[in-house]
């Protein structure tokens, strides 16, 4: 290797002396192949089929047209206006091809969003929600044609009531918020976490609480810029407590939650870490049966391995190198990875993993496990990969 390569590569890793904001730069940067690789493991947006979306197409006769559907909602009679409500949702939720777009341009949104004010029939308010859901579940525009409708604050008021229409309001939320930064803000702005956090305790429903985890995590993804943390953090408590339980979707959503918000400054890293028994948590689900558990908690955790000296510390206290041990050998190609990832931050911290006595079997696994070549073939950039080899010999 070149001193000037070795110079480039070096300058690439946590503690390696250069400056902190250079490193969060290049930490930003490793973990974008990372973050690519498991893109889909995660929706952004969800869409709510109905019941009968698989079961029957309905043949296209038998449905109002999108002017009538629009006609039927701006009626004065609530019966006609909730049988257009389940016609819109259920045109909009077929599994393929819903014509989003037409019926977007047909004028849907302004009377769906007057509909959610109707206190007077749920029945009504329920249609409309779960149609202004399947419009925001779609494209930028889409979404950005149902806030400018109005309906965030409408949703968010729904959401604070709870049952049914509330879960609907935040499946509804969740979607706008995975839109991107300026609708996430605009969502929270609106009092959305307030509101979701009673739908967040793990006695909720477990529909509900399923929900509301996903749109939680929604709340806190998406980068430039990042979400306003002292918006989100509120829920930390009550993710720390989902930690503790079996439900595989709850557990995944809220890891991914988790590792959105780590995958940043170091100071959010802190607020997470000292979050009470939070940190211990993710790390032992590290060893979940689940890969869908399994990599989200491994992301966080390897976010969190490329802070300060001292968050490192805190993982390792909480026993992560016994665990990135196993995962650097489970046979799952993207875990093994990230495993990698996650150790060789280790490696290239201060004396934090010799002071574990776990050096050597780091550098036997890695080196056993060929993964040079894995974060090679990973990672656009050479000096993971140099400063990797470097390390481990």
């Amino acid at each position: 290797m070149s001193e000037k390569n070795h110079t480039s590569r070096l300058s690439a890793y946590k503690n390696a002396g250069v400056g902190v904001g250079e490193l969060r730069r290049k930490r930003a940067e490793q973990s974008v192949a990372l973050r690519k690789q498991a893109r889909d493991e995660q929706l952004l947006k969800r869409r709510a089929l109905s019941p009968e979306a698989k079961d029957e197409e309905l043949p296209v006769e038998k449905l109002p047209t999108p002017a009538e559907i629009v006609k039927g909602l701006k009626s004065s009679d609530v019966a006609v206006m909730t049988s257009s409500a389940r016609a819109a949702r259920r045109v909009l939720s077929r599994e393929q091809n819903p014509p989003i777009t037409i019926m977007v341009t047909a004028g849907v949104i302004a009377p769906l969003v007057a509909a959610l004010e109707r206190d007077d029939c749920h029945d009504l308010q329920f249609e409309a929600a779960w149609a202004l859901t399947n419009i925001a579940s779609g494209t930028h525009d889409h979404t950005m044609a149902v806030i400018e409708g109005g309906a965030i604050p409408k949703l968010v008021g729904l959401l604070a009531r709870g049952g049914s229409v509330g879960e609907q309001s935040a499946w509804a939320l969740g979607n706008i918020a995975g839109d991107g930064p300026g609708p996430r803000d605009a969502v929270l702005a609106a009092g959305a976490l307030p509101a979701l956090l009673p739908s967040m305790a793990p006695s909720a429903p477990a529909a509900q609480l399923r929900t509301a985890v996903w749109t939680y995590s929604n709340f806190c993804r998406n980068k430039n810029p990042l979400v306003n943390f002292e918006l989100v953090a509120p829920a930390l408590p009550f993710v720390s407590e989902l930690l503790e339980l079996n439900d595989t979707d709850v557990l995944a959503d809220a890891c991914w939650a988790i590792s959105y918000l780590t995958d940043g400054p170091n100071d959010r890293i802190e607020e997470v870490q000292l979050t009470p028994h939070l940190l211990q948590r993710v790390v032992k689900l590290l060893d979940h049966k689940s890969p869908g558990v399994k990599t989200p908690a491994l992301r966080a955790a390897g976010n969190m391995l490329t802070g300060s000296d001292e968050q490192t510390d805190r993982c390792l206290d909480a026993g992560c190198i016994s665990y990135l041990l196993n995962l650097l050998s489970c046979g799952k190609s993207s875990l093994v990875k990230e495993a990698a990832w996650a150790a060789s931050n280790i490696l290239a911290g201060t004396q934090a993993a010799e002071k574990y006595g776990q050096v050597e079997p780091l550098c036997i696994r890695l080196e056993e496990i060929g993964a040079l070549d894995k974060i090679e073939g990973l990672q656009t950039h050479e000096n993971e990969q140099g400063q990797t080899s470097r390390r481990i010999a």
